[in-house]
């Protein structure tokens, strides 16, 4: 029999593989061309081909390096008195002209849109390591003119539609950056600017429902990463809808994908069965052994299923609106009756 050790190590890693394989799957070039087209200002006008070929090198995917001078680009950002910070997704790409001719880019995948602080200050600071990360490779302390453009773009999966301000969410695609304010002149004359254009932060705010979207990118990554979508209708959609080439490599990533993801719910709602036959069984036997029993499987089956939707919900596995749609199968009525069973059950939904 699986102890709840060896159950919890099972799911841990197969959340690791499943985290492994979403990074995986955005760092193929097919996928990256069209998150610069469609997410950098720099490589709007490009076709896939133009941006695939624009990536260069292969993208570093949350490696380890070994502390000590930075001699070229990588993952993880260690440097004298600034800490650690490692990045999900990291490459260089190469415009044809203008002033930016090699941007740094970082991609993260960010499964929590509200982990108790705003994302969009951590894009801030990574786009910034970014630019730190670049001394003595692309800049020195005696000249800053090689500084190279840097974006740190934020993919946000199952974000909720509204804040609790009622502002939109999910669904959305914000770019931040640096502008210049005139504060004054005395010439009439257009006043001359520095080079400021060095760091964008782009957030990327995805949901189920955002497969519908009207926006190409969004629409794409909704489909790439759902919960909802078989693998075969993953490449499917991705070929017939957005015009990707045989699929190949990207294909297996998406099964592996879905197949973990599968493997992840199901192993929890093991979990929760487990654990809702045994409290269900314990108030039975107080109840008369016979009768109990019976009706301690059946109740502790149903609270099982409801801590499983409750703990995914919390998780953020599985969007607050489809845990109520399947909860409602147990007898709960609506979102506040689910999340008020939730918060009885020890799982505080109040910031989801």
């Amino acid at each position: 029999m699986e102890t709840h050790l060896q159950h919890t190590l099972s799911v841990t890693e197969a959340k690791a593989k499943y985290d492994a394989y979403v990074k995986e799957l955005l760092a193929d070039k097919e996928i990256l061309a069209r998150i610069l087209i469609y997410a950098v200002r720099e490589f709007q006008t490009y076709t896939v081909e133009e941006a695939i070929a624009a990536i260069e090198g292969t993208p570093e995917i949350g490696r380890q390096i070994r502390p000590g001078k930075i001699t070229g680009i990588n993952s993880e950002s260690k440097l004298p008195d600034e800490g650690e910070a490692k990045f999900d997704i990291v490459f260089i790409a190469v415009t044809r002209s203008g002033e930016h001719t090699r941007i740094y880019i970082n991609l993260e995948a960010q499964k929590q849109w509200n982990p108790g602080y705003d994302l969009t200050t951590r894009g801030i600071v990574y786009a910034s390591r970014l630019i730190s990360q670049q001394m003595d490779v692309e800049y020195t302390p005696e000249n800053y003119d090689g500084v190279c453009k840097t974006y740190s773009i934020w993919i946000c999966m199952e974000t909720p539609e509204s804040d609790h301000d009622k502002n939109a969410v999910s669904d959305c695609m914000i770019e931040y950056s640096i502008k210049p304010k005139v504060l004054y002149s005395g010439s009439s004359r257009p006043v001359r600017y520095g080079r400021y254009d060095l760091i964008d932060v782009v957030m990327i705010n995805l949901s189920e429902k955002s497969i519908n979207s009207k926006n190409y990118l969004i629409g794409m990554l909704s489909t790439l990463i759902s919960n909802q979508l078989s693998a075969a209708e993953k490449c499917q959609t991705l070929e017939e809808k957005y015009a990707f080439p045989v699929l190949g490599n990207i294909s297996k990533g998406v099964n592996t994908m879905c197949n973990l993801s599968e493997g992840i719910y199901e192993n929890g709602l093991k979990k929760g069965l487990a654990e809702g036959t045994a409290k269900g069984l314990a108030e039975g036997t107080a109840k008369g052994l016979a009768e109990g029993t019976a009706k301690g499987k059946a109740e502790g089956k149903l609270e099982g299923k409801l801590l499983m939707l409750f703990e995914l919900a919390h998780e953020r596995q599985l969007p607050i609106p489809d845990a109520v749609r399947k909860a409602s199968e147990f007898g709960i009525k609506d979102e506040a009756d689910f999340r008020s069973r939730s918060a009885l059950a020890g799982y505080d939904l109040s910031g989801i």
